[in-house]
């Protein structure tokens, strides 16, 4: 019953951003219109730089712990090497 209240949501939750007007999805506060002049500006420069990092940091966060997750299998033994690869044998080697 759980499962299927999750996907109910998810599925309402993807069909809102798939159906809505874009123009509703665009909306910000009228403050923020207001107080940014233009793309000169050194005020709307550094607010997209913020949102540009606040963008970034669930992916660097998600790379980090993922990272963590695939280092810490791989020293346990929980991902298997593969086969050691056969040392390259030199042209003198090959010809005996």
């Amino acid at each position: 019953m759980r499962r299927s209240a999750t996907w109910i949501l998810l599925a309402a939750v993807a069909a809102f951003v798939v159906f809505a007007d874009s123009a509703v999805l665009a909306q910000g506060c009228a403050m923020c219109k207001t107080a940014i002049g233009g793309v000169d500006d050194p005020l709307s420069r550094g607010i997209n730089a913020s949102i540009y990092f606040m963008m970034g940091m669930p992916f660097v966060l998600f790379a980090a712990v993922g990272g963590w997750l695939a280092y810490e299998c791989w020293i346990h033994g929980a991902i298997e090497r593969g086969p050691e690869p056969e040392p390259l044998r030199t042209e003198r080697e090959a010809v005996r």
